[in-house]
């Protein structure tokens, strides 16, 4: 089985399985989720009454942020990392 998980700044944010929230088992649906944590009602307050421009920056500087990584879960229930070898 294939699960994804995004990770900000190198730490794991949010994950999923199947039983909790299924779009995670597709790259799509990570995607959507990274969208999701990086839309303009994520902003922080203090971003709230600042030019569009400056709320536009700062968001972009949040995806930088943010990266998705695909996990495979073998028949012993090991998670193991794209390209790590076991």
């Amino acid at each position: 089985m294939r699960l994804y998980a995004v990770f900000k700044d190198g730490q794991l944010f949010r994950a999923s399985y199947k039983q909790n929230v299924p779009f995670y088992e597709t790259e799509l649906g990570a995607r959507r989720a990274l969208q999701s944590a990086t839309n303009r009602l994520s902003l922080p307050e203090y971003l709230w009454n600042v030019s569009e421009s400056e709320q536009q920056e700062y968001l972009d500087a949040q995806k930088t942020r943010y990266d998705i990584r695909e996990f495979e879960l073998d028949e012993v229930r090991r998670i193991r990392c794209q390209g790590e070898r076991m």
